[in-house]
């Protein structure tokens, strides 16, 4: 089983958060293994017809990996935005509008293995 993970799509109407989404989409898309599902998670969609369908789930708006709650996190990048570390920014609001749009794939091998792969779109 392959889930397409897209997060923090941001959309608000403008140009650049459609851009960007649709960007992700046709890249999804055109895969040539099959997606058995796409997560969306947040609510960050204006429009009210997709706000009841996508999920409530945090956001962080980078791709990382931590532990929380004794648990393996797995936290996909952001497409409208990339969050940067002290270690790349010093700027009060660290967040780089520039940086591609990402998305991750999470693919559950038959023997219960699940391994998780981030990519960018460019």
């Amino acid at each position: 089983m392959t889930l397409a993970h897209v997060s923090d799509v941001h959309i608000d109407g403008t140009t650049r958060s459609i851009e960007r989404t649709e960007r992700v989409v046709r890249h999804i898309s055109g895969l040539p293994g099959p997606i058995d599902t796409v997560l969306v998670p947040g609510d960050h969609d204006s429009r009210p017809q997709f706000r009841k369908v996508l999920l409530g789930a945090g956001h962080v708006h980078t791709a990382a990996a931590t532990m929380f709650a004794g648990l393996p996190l797995y936290i996909a990048p952001g497409v409208a935005s990339t969050v940067l570390t002290q270690q790349e920014s010093r700027a009060e609001v660290p967040l780089d509008f520039e940086l591609p749009p990402g998305f991750a794939l999470h693919i559950l091998s038959p023997d219960g293995r699940l391994t998780s792969h981030s990519r960018v779109v460019l």
